[in-house]
């Protein structure tokens, strides 16, 4: 989700209507029926989550190191294809590094995991949910301190991740990214985001009862299931001091993703 989206989210904030004083009115009869409780539209969830805001994040880097840390952290990076990706993607260090997860039927090559089923772009938070739990499901031996999710058109030398993952093992900070806090929990927008292995435990055992309720907005659905208010557990990730998103530049070189996902 870009920022611009959010930030029309919270432009987008419904009038609040003055509730009637039924007290001035002994004309009212009060009703003893309960009205069915309606499904919550996406537009309503949308309002309700720019209700609260919880403090900013502090920058990653900003945040003092008082864990010692006695080997490099090890990780699992996953990225979402399907048939809008770009067959290309791989080219970059990142990406290479990256677990491309595909669909059943993703046309193109190049797969690592292909999930049971298909998804489209309004239900990439069903193919989250489906790969964290596929990821819950390896052996003990087999998970790792990190699990970071990152776009096909995020751009960030690998030497950077690694320099953000040692950071983070050495900071109370559990959670990572473009961090949006006017939701009334903290979640990262989705070009990257970085949990560390104790949130993914909690995460484990979440998601056999979790219910998705935005499956347009996969990043608003991990921070929904992380659930988190806490100021110290979270931290911000800076652009573009780490990482850009869709598009970089430099004396040599130029990289831009002319079309989005969505587009």
């Amino acid at each position: 989700m870009a920022l611009s989206d959010v930030e029309s989210v919270v432009a987008a904030k419904p009038d609040v209507a003055a509730k009637p004083d039924v007290a001035d009115k002994p004309d009212v009869v009060a009703s003893t029926e309960v009205a069915a409780k309606p499904e919550p539209t996406p537009e309503k969830i949308r309002s309700e989550l720019v209700d609260g805001h919880l403090p900013y994040p502090r920058e990653l880097f900003a945040i003092e190191s008082t864990i010692q840390v006695k080997k490099p952290p090890t990780a699992t990076i996953f990225m979402f294809r399907g048939d809008f990706s770009s067959p290309y993607t791989d080219i970059f260090a990142l990406h290479k590094r990256a677990t491309k997860i595909c669909d059943k039927d993703t046309k193109f090559s190049g797969c690592d995991i292909k999930l049971e089923k298909n998804y489209k772009w309004g239900t990439l938070s069903n193919k989250l949910v489906d790969t964290l739990s596929m990821y819950c499901k390896y052996p003990e031996d087999k998970k790792t301190d990190f699990y970071v999710k990152i776009d096909d058109d995020l751009i960030m030398p690998e030497s950077k991740l690694e320099e953000v993952l040692q950071k983070m093992a050495e900071t109370p900070c559990q959670y990572a990214g473009g961090m949006i806090s006017h939701s009334g929990f903290y979640w990262a927008l989705g070009q990257m985001y970085i949990i560390k292995r104790s949130i993914f435990d909690d995460i484990c055992k979440k998601l056999p009862t979790y219910k998705v309720t935005r499956p347009d907005a996969e990043d608003i659905t991990m921070g929904h299931i992380v659930d988190s208010q806490d100021f110290n557990a979270v931290c911000e990730l800076n652009k573009p001091d780490n990482h850009w998103h869709i598009d970089y530049e430099d004396q040599r070189v130029k990289i831009n993703y002319h079309k989005q996902h969505n587009e």
